[in-house]
């Protein structure tokens, strides 16, 4: 069942806030966020929800098709790495950040914390700020870590695996 929805991305796809609930009305289980998209070849809504693919038809019937849930690891025995290491991380977050005007006129300062996903191909996804306090700084901080480069996967027992990452981002007036 669809909670709220925020936001429409300028790509074409929605994001949406969902939440299971039961006939009298009660959240059976927690809310997680999905993205749907439209195809206009087969004019059918394609959305993913944790690790499964639904449809919705032109006729609005969904169709749900449950994929194998893949894990996603906090500790990796090979943690997924930026091009360039931990060095390479930090210049590209040095050089991209720009400091939001608004920000700087009104003394805001401090460290945003961002997490995100290293999926099993190395794409930077599911990207969202721990902390919620700042949000000119959260949103400059996001788009930093949603235009990184691919990382090298991490990898468990010798094969790729998501690996959730943190990184802060500081701002600091001088």
């Amino acid at each position: 069942m669809l909670k709220s929805n925020p936001d429409t991305s300028k790509y074409g796809s929605y994001k949406f806030v969902f939440g299971f609930i039961n006939k009298q009305g009660k959240l059976i289980s927690d809310s997680y966020y999905s993205t749907i998209s439209y195809n206009e070849k087969d004019g059918r809504f394609k959305g993913t929800v944790r690790d499964s693919v639904f449809y919705i038809s032109k006729d609005g019937k969904m169709s749900q098709k449950e994929t194998k849930p893949t894990p996603v690891y906090y500790l990796a025995e090979e943690m997924p790495q930026y091009p360039g290491g931990d060095m390479g991380l930090r210049k590209y977050i040095g050089s991209s950040v720009r400091y939001p005007i608004s920000a700087q006129q009104n003394g805001l300062m401090g460290r945003i914390y961002i997490s995100f996903i290293v999926d099993t191909k190395g794409n930077v996804c599911d990207v969202f700020p721990v902390c919620k306090e700042t949000p000119v700084l959260m949103k400059e901080s996001e788009r930093v870590v949603k235009a990184m480069a691919k990382w090298k996967p991490g990898k468990q027992n010798g094969k790729p695996v998501k690996v959730s990452y943190t990184v802060p981002i500081n701002f600091l007036l001088q």
